[in-house]
């Protein structure tokens, strides 16, 4: 992902006192200097790779609203840190000689985790299934979920590598999924929160049963925690895989779940009448039968399956490398957290607020890799546009939320004259 960094400028005509506006974010852009009738150039600074920004903007009076600044404080619309706890599958496929994915993929996850320091809350698991004791138990490790916390999941996430000794090492998916959903739910962050799944399909109860059930079982995991108050959306990153002769559909699905849309009956059962007459039973060398618990704990009744399919599916991305080369990893994953950049930014820690009753003469607006402007419109009815949601909380709606999470797009610029600014109340 391209740097990324936001900006507040608040300028207007007959204002005398200056104004020095903040923005963080991976990139760091540096702030621009502005001039106006009668004023003094304003000064930038900025740090490039740390991600901070500022502008300071002195003078008085002009017909520029970047000319000058009419208020002495400290001012930023900061964006609502997305959370995204990414589970790494640590099964024994992924240390095939011919690929050894988890050890490509680890450096493209901690790459991007650290290009993304400060703009994320991130936490970390892995999983994979252990018959070392002579029945499978799962063997989960996680970093917990932080706003600035790259250098933990990095010496973490060095540590993990193929069950020693070496040994039977299943996919028991299942049982890890309800650990990072307890996670997300106690999460303090106030923004959209995420499951990240790095994986090649190859889910199973720790057996080597019927490859439909733990699918259907997953499948059903996500679409609950996708419909769950908070939402909790689910982002698929497929790892290249020749073993599986579902893994494509499996992963479709996946992604299709995880963002409320229709899944597909899975191409290798009619209806889910079938998944019910081939699932119960499966799960037992986990010491129960783990498809028939799910069934009874999710309330559901009469002969169907745990997911809930249609005749046909959606259209989800699953980002799939195509070669576990760490480059392209990194682009996948960049590419899949790009979607996650937040559309709602806030005033809230700033003591001012907005008269929302004069938003026509604010600007908001893009800025891309070329530095040209895209001017967002105000837009009320909240379908296509930007729009002040409360007196401190403004969100971008439509094609423009779009547009803002595209990798091509560098900032997101406020210009709000001074009569729009007021003091919050004590």
């Amino acid at each position: 992902m391209s740097g990324f960094a936001i900006f507040t400028v608040i300028g207007g005509a007959a204002c005398t006192a200056g104004v020095k506006a903040t923005g963080t974010g991976s990139g760091g852009h540096a702030g621009t200097a502005s001039t106006g009738s009668g004023g003094t150039a304003g000064t930038t600074s900025g740090t490039g790779q740390g991600g901070t920004g500022a502008v300071v903007l002195t003078g008085t009076g002009g017909a520029n609203p970047d000319a000058a600044a009419c208020q002495q404080s400290d001012v930023k619309f900061a964006a609502l840190n997305p959370t995204v706890f990414i589970l790494v599958d640590r099964s024994g496929s992924e240390f095939d000689p011919g690929t050894t994915t988890f050890v490509k993929l680890r450096p493209a996850v901690e790459q991007v985790v650290a290009q993304l320091e400060g703009q994320v809350r991130f936490g970390l698991g892995s999983f994979v299934g252990d018959h070392s004791s002579g029945v499978c138990a799962l063997n989960y490790q996680s970093v917990p979920i932080a706003l600035n916390n790259s250098a933990a999941i990095k010496t973490a996430y060095d540590g993990w590598g193929a069950l020693q000794p070496p040994g039977k090492a299943d996919t028991p998916a299942v049982e890890a999924i309800p650990m990072v959903r307890a996670a997300l739910q106690a999460d303090t962050g106030t923004g959209q929160k995420y499951m990240m799944i790095v994986t090649d399909s190859e889910t199973d109860f720790c057996d080597d049963g019927n490859a439909v059930c733990p699918a259907d079982a997953v499948t059903y995991m996500i679409q609950d925690m996708f419909s769950a108050t908070p939402s909790i959306g689910t982002l698929i990153i497929g790892l290249p895989t020749s073993v599986s002769p579902i893994a494509t559909s499996v992963l479709q699905n996946f992604a299709n779940a995880g963002v409320g849309q229709p899944v597909a009956v899975p191409p290798t059962v009619a209806t889910p009448l079938d998944i019910y007459y081939q699932c119960p039973g499966q799960g037992t060398a986990a010491g129960s039968d783990a498809w028939s618990s799910l069934f009874t704990a999710a309330g559901r009744t009469g002969m169907t399956s745990l997911a809930t399919y249609s005749a046909t599916g959606g259209n989800a991305t699953v980002f799939t490398p195509s070669s576990v080369d760490t480059g392209k990893l990194v682009d996948q994953i960049s590419m899949a957290l790009a979607g996650v950049r937040s559309c709602t930014f806030d005033l809230s820690a700033a003591k001012i607020q907005v008269d929302v009753n004069k938003l026509g003469e604010a600007v908001v607006y893009l800025i891309d890799g070329t530095s040209s402007h895209d001017t967002i419109p105000l837009d009320t009815g909240n379908a296509n546009g930007w729009d002040m949601t409360s007196p401190t909380e403004l969100q971008l709606f439509g094609s423009w939320c779009d547009k803002l999470r595209a990798p091509a797009t560098t900032d997101i610029r406020f210009n709000f004259p001074c009569d729009i600014i007021i003091d919050k109340p004590n």
